[in-house]
């Protein structure tokens, strides 16, 4: 059955009021119809009923508008923060907070424009853990993940805040250094290795010393010209800081890599 609006239902209320007065005042009324007043009067007071529930219903129309108006805005402002909270997770890594790969390409491309535009540079370091596919293997994956979270904890305490840390894929991290060159890149990184080295991570069930291998390319000293560029670099003198060993910092050069 179908309901009509509140507004609605109170004017039909009133229309049948109305109508009622008049039958009644007609049954009522004594020979001689209007004359007499009493039909008259009946229809005047249908009337009045009519136009009180006419005002009423216009009156709960207009509430029920602005409780609508409020409930919407309350609703937009909900999506709003719900959207906020979405953008907010698809910029990081669920397991260790770090940010996303996407979200590091995205803050790269702002950084190697602004330093191509004002002459300045910009730096990335690739690292990752050295045999942490043992460490999974023989520790556990849990705490495996314990030691990637706690990784990035690391990673992030001993930046600055302009600094950005991600989680590339599975242990590999990577580190955006804007208005820094080469050499003070390396120097970040030599301090995160003391810090890696000397660091005993233990999830209170096992516990493990670790090592890093790093790679690092710089814009524009490495001659790199965009952000996909200076990872490839990076991506590069990393596998040949692995492929030495491990537990060592490599930069990027032309034709090749120095320790």
């Amino acid at each position: 059955m179908t309901r009509l609006p509140l507004q609605h239902s109170l004017t039909a209320a009133g229309v049948v009021a109305a109508a009622a007065v008049v039958a009644a005042g007609s049954l009522l009324a004594p020979p001689g119809g209007l004359a007499h007043g009493v039909r008259l009067d009946a229809v005047l007071l249908g009337l009045a009923v009519l136009a009180a529930f006419a005002v009423a219903g216009a009156l709960a129309g207009a509430r029920s508008r602005a409780e609508q108006d409020r409930r919407v805005a309350e609703l937009e402002l909900e999506l709003r923060r719900r959207a906020e909270d979405l953008e907010r997770l698809a910029e990081r890594d669920a397991l260790t907070a770090a940010y996303t790969r996407r979200h590091f390409f995205e803050r790269l491309g702002v950084e190697v424009r602004r330093a191509r535009r004002y002459g300045r540079a910009v730096s990335c370091i690739l690292l990752d853990v050295d045999r942490f596919a043992a460490v999974n293997r023989e520790q556990g994956q849990q705490f495996g993940d314990f030691v990637l979270a706690e990784l990035a904890l690391l990673l992030t305490g001993d930046l600055r805040e302009s600094d950005l840390v991600a989680r590339f894929e599975g242990d590999e991290f990577a580190v955006l250094l804007p208005e820094t060159g080469p050499a003070q890149a390396a120097a970040v990184a030599d301090r995160i290795q003391a810090a890696i080295r000397a660091y005993v991570f233990d999830d209170g069930v096992a516990q493990a010393r670790l090592t890093l291998s790093q790679g690092i390319a710089s814009f524009p000293d490495h001659g790199v010209t965009t952000p996909e560029e200076l990872v490839q670099a990076a991506a590069a003198v990393l596998r040949r800081a692995k492929q030495a060993g491990g537990d060592q910092v490599q930069v990027f050069v032309a034709g090749g890599a120095m320790a």
